[in-house]
């Protein structure tokens, strides 16, 4: 991609929207850095220097070591030969904290997030998804089709991709960085979980906001919202490149090369359940929201961690108004274009008030949605899930879109299909048709403004009367690439 291909991109979102983006964008700024901010000021005030100590032992209960809180790590053998008294002065909790360590250490948390990340938490997701399948939660909407496609990415996506990305990244950051292994190894355990746990999900939070807000990026994600259900079976519905280059694998890995290992473990196992229990037809927060003893508990738990109810939301059936053309307007330059005029923005769902297809966009924190102002949250589920353009394209396209596409007429993953997105700017397709031609297809940008000034018709008129009549500016793109009109 050239520089106009990323502008053009940009010009698909509205003002509105862009501007959002920037500004909290600068937000998230502060926020990766305050968990390092806030280690460092704990370190001031407390005259600590663990940079000076040494790498830090796991906290997670190693076979040969009991590890401390604090990063300051003692063997089995100097703990059972110390004095307790000795130990509590030197971690200025008494025997509390000795009691603290060895306790992780004689329950060995360490094996069980091992075991939980590699081969648990798949046999918990199939564990889960049999018995709401039983339940009768997926009912007929869980066609061959469907099947096979959540068969496919799970296996593929979460069993696959994932694990070798992963260990891609491991095995490639030595040769990219030599002598940077465990620079951070010092960082004392907890604070290297907040850290990892913060640069993770904030990380997956704008990688799946901006396949929201970009027409360009939307089919890429398309394939997770396409489920007309709620459950196991679609958690790790995926297309294969949205997998491929999932930020926050890279970032993780990344810390994990530098130190921070053991804290990725963790926050990688308590970000799966949470995210897989968001995604469950079992809705494990209603006996929250009925009794009112506990709507304090409801209250802290909605906005600090994904919830059943508040991820429902984000993948209620409907969107922006993908049907609204009013007032745009296209300007087509030599190698550029730019939209202006009106949009509608409304939300469709289906008149329950519950969906919001435009937001809930967190994983594992729905923190991040209450300070950008992303979230809505109603204590209730939504009438139907899905997406109202989808037109059960088979499970390859779903899966494998750009690399193979769909035969159905219409579809967005179809050759020149139309870019219908889950973005503001309702004129996006038409963007994404110039930018095919912006790429030297002088042809393609010559036909658009033909088809703009023919006959006094609108270009969406044009296209879609080239759409029918086998010529037009559909057709013209289509020959010359995969241009996404309608």
């Amino acid at each position: 991609m050239c520089f106009d291909d990323f502008k053009l991109l940009y010009m698909q979102m509205s003002i509105g929207v862009r501007r959002s983006i920037w500004r909290d964008g600068l937000i998230s700024v502060g926020l990766y850095v305050l968990p390092v901010a806030l280690m460092v000021g704990s370190f001031w005030l407390t005259g600590q220097r663990p940079w000076l100590d040494g790498p830090a032992r796991p906290v997670l209960g190693a076979a040969r070591g009991v590890p401390s809180v604090l990063g300051q790590n003692w063997t089995e053998s100097s703990l059972h030969t110390r004095p307790q008294a000795e130990v509590g002065r030197h971690n200025g909790n008494g025997g509390g904290k000795l009691f603290f360590r060895e306790f992780f250490a004689a329950i060995q948390v360490r094996p069980v997030l091992v075991n939980l990340t590699t081969w648990g938490l798949p046999v918990l997701t199939l564990a889960v998804g049999v018995v709401e399948f039983f339940l009768g939660l997926y009912d007929k909407r869980w066609t061959g089709n469907e099947k096979t496609l959540d068969a496919v990415s799970f296996v593929g996506s979460r069993l696959l991709i994932r694990p070798a990305v992963v260990y891609f990244t491991l095995w490639a950051l030595p040769w990219l960085f030599p002598g940077q292994k465990g620079v951070f190894a010092w960082v004392p355990f907890w604070w290297g979980f907040f850290i990892i746990a913060v640069a993770d999900d904030l990380t997956q939070y704008w990688y799946h906001r901006l396949h929201h807000q970009i027409p360009w990026l939307w089919r890429f994600h398309r394939t997770h919202h396409s489920a007309p259900y709620m459950g196991m079976s679609m958690a790790g519905r995926q297309n294969i490149i949205y997998t491929v280059f999932f930020s926050q694998i890279y970032l993780t890995a990344a810390l994990t090369y530098l130190g921070l290992g053991e804290a990725a473990l963790l926050v990688t196992g308590v970000k799966s359940l949470i995210t897989l229990a968001a995604h469950s037809s079992i809705a494990w927060d209603k006996p929250l929201y009925r009794w009112r003893v506990l709507h304090p508990v409801a209250w802290v738990l909605e906005r600090l961690i994904s919830t059943p109810a508040t991820h429902h939301a984000h993948h209620a059936i409907g969107g922006p108004g993908r049907d609204s053309t009013e007032g745009q307007t296209l300007a087509v330059c030599a190698n550029r274009a730019s939209f202006t005029g009106k949009t509608d923005s409304r939300t469709y769902t289906d008149g329950d008030g519950v969906g919001h297809y435009k937001g809930n966009f967190g994983n594992m924190f729905f923190l991040w949605d209450v300070i950008f102002g992303t979230g809505i949250i109603t204590r209730r589920f939504p009438s139907g899930y899905g997406i109202k353009h989808y037109k059960q394209e088979e499970w390859y396209a779903q899966f494998l879109w750009p690399i193979f596409k769909s035969r159905k007429v219409g579809s967005e993953l179809a050759r020149g299909g139309p870019v219908v997105g889950d973005a503001p700017l309702n004129g996006g397709q038409l963007v994404d048709a110039v930018l095919a031609g912006s790429r030297g297809r002088e042809i393609g940008v010559a036909t658009a403004v033909n088809g703009a000034r023919g006959g006094g018709e609108t270009l969406r008129d044009e296209a879609t009367l080239g759409r029918h009549n086998g010529g037009g500016l559909a057709d013209g793109l289509a020959d010359i690439g995969d241009a996404a009109v309608v």
